[in-house]
């Protein structure tokens, strides 16, 4: 139910909860009056047991109110509380913050809060006698600009529409999120009804990101909040632990409150309406909270929900092959494929190697499909120009890489190097069979070769094939894979049984009325 211009949950239990997360002031007749009142979801977003969150998803979900007035509530309780919020651009800064801080402060200075808003500052404090809360407001339009913002640590750090903002600088400001203040540990623990006792990680400061999905950055939001896989190639300190044994990266202080148009009532109805008219990737996006759609995206057919499947252990009635992308500076990449009863294909692992030589390689690969118990593997394919094939007797001129391996018990079969064939033949295995199952699905563990097909973009020339990028050496080995198997769906006539033709031939002497294909079994 709805009073007062503020929305109130329909259940007793929760209009408490957003009672208590409220933001409210004692009128000059005694009355509580509320300023702001956050909906269900935002309650459950301002005391999530997370250092670092992430939260939005669809459109309309209310990120930017949520932010600031998240903050404006721990700088009222928190004597001395110091805050960040940020937008990528200054324009968008103005638009969705400066101006609206500026709107509210105003507002509370009215009912005689001691609340102001310092323009040429950015700055919104509030005064506690001696001690002052602020909450600064920055944007990183420029490349330099993170350097301004890394020089102190804050109690709160938030990023507004953080999928706008580069992977480095985002992740760099991540790590100033951190407090001595017994205050903002205080607060923690209330939020997450911890004991006193307990110390929050960093001491109860917070870094928040507030997306909907897509933008330069958004690989790396899924990876670290949603998903806890983080490109630990790209990122190897994150697997070391500290002195103490914690883990870099502990999954246990990332989190993710997705948030749908559904959550926000105050929206009008013609809201999904209106979305409809956007195109089909970014419709997804804001629609459905959909991180695995970008624009411009390569395989805009792969869904996680769909092609990612943990199918256990494969018994029996399974073949296997393998496919690999070779190289020494750049890495080697692995894959092992399940070929299922069904005409379906499982990539069950993949594997890494980087600077090895073939002999290295050779026994990684032996090593890993024992421990994935495969009895036998039908052949390893690369691409004819890495594994060296000889194309004519002037190449005849030392030993080509296809032959080291198989001296190291590696044979290797060649296929071409026709990158848009392979990528059509991608496309097809990506394709749903007449059951809805997908032809092709790869293992969770295989992160490194996820991530590379949902950051595959289009070339802006050859529209057909992907553009090149750092980690797209997945897709080559990927590519090489599809290319040596049949079109989906495609099988073979069963044979004659018997005496068939025999039959068959009897028929064609009684007349065409019986079908030859009737005696096929």
């Amino acid at each position: 139910m709805s009073g007062e211009a503020h929305y109130w949950c329909p259940t007793l239990a929760c209009r408490q909860r957003q009672a208590e997360h409220s933001l409210s002031f004692t009128d000059r007749h005694g009355k509580q009056e509320p300023f702001y009142v956050p909906l269900p979801k935002q309650v459950e977003f301002d005391c999530a047991p997370f250092r670092y969150l992430l939260g939005g998803g669809a459109a309309g979900a209310s990120k930017s109110h949520q932010a600031r007035h998240g903050l404006y509530r721990r700088a009222f309780e928190i004597p001395g509380f110091e805050a960040l919020i940020m937008r990528k651009t200054w324009n968008e800064l103005q638009k969705h913050h400066l101006r609206l801080m500026e709107r509210e402060a105003t507002k509370l200075r009215a009912r005689g809060l001691p609340v102001e808003f310092a323009k040429t500052a950015r700055e919104f404090r509030i005064h506690h006698g001696s001690d002052v809360s602020v909450i600064e407001a920055g944007h990183m339009e420029n490349p330099d600009d993170i350097e301004k913002y890394l020089s102190r640590e804050r109690d709160a750090i938030v990023c507004d529409e953080g999928v706008t903002f580069e992977p480095q600088p985002l992740l760099a400001l991540s790590v100033r999120a951190r407090s001595t203040k017994s205050a903002v540990a205080q607060f923690a623990r209330r939020m997450q009804h911890r004991p006193d006792s307990w110390m929050p990680p960093g001491g109860g400061a917070v870094f928040w990101v507030l997306s909907n999905p897509g933008g330069p950055s958004g690989t790396m939001l899924r990876d670290f909040f949603i998903d806890h896989t983080p490109n630990f190639e790209e990122y190897p300190q994150l697997a070391d632990v500290d002195s103490e044994g914690h883990p870099n990266y502990d999954p246990a202080e990332w989190g993710y409150i997705p948030a749908n148009l559904e959550d926000n009532p105050y929206l009008p109805a013609s809201y999904e309406r209106d979305l409809a008219v956007l195109p089909p990737w970014r419709y997804q996006q804001l629609r459905f909270n959909n991180w695995d759609v970008v624009v411009g995206q390569f395989f805009g057919e792969f869904d996680q929900r769909l092609h990612v499947k943990d199918l256990g252990h494969l018994g029996q009635g399974v073949q296997w092959f393998r496919s690999m992308d070779y190289g020494f500076i750049d890495p080697t990449v692995t894959h092992w494929w399940a070929i299922l009863p069904d005409g379906a294909l499982h990539v069950k692992a993949e594997q890494r190697r980087q600077f090895c030589n073939i002999s290295t390689l050779a026994k990684d690969i032996k090593a890993q499909t024992r421990e994935l118990h495969i009895p036998r593997v039908r052949y390893t394919v690369g691409d004819k120009f890495s594994m060296g094939e000889r194309t004519n007797q002037e190449d005849e001129v030392g030993e080509s890489r296809a032959e080291t391996f198989r001296q190291f018990g590696i044979p290797i079969i060649t296929t071409s190097q026709a990158r848009e064939q392979g990528w059509t033949r991608l496309r097809e295995l990506f394709g749903l069979r007449p059951d809805g199952r997908p032809w092709l699905t790869l293992d969770p563990s295989c992160r490194y070769t996820i991530r590379a097909i949902t950051s595959a973009m289009a070339d802006e020339v050859h529209h057909d094939d992907v553009a090149e990028f750092k980690d797209d050496h997945p897709l080559d080995s990927l590519r090489m894979g599809a290319m040596t198997r049949p079109a989906p769906g495609r099988f073979s006539i069963p044979p004659l049984p018997k005496n068939a033709v025999g039959r068959l031939l009897a028929d064609v002497r009684r007349g065409p009325t019986t079908s030859a294909l009737a005696w096929r079994s």
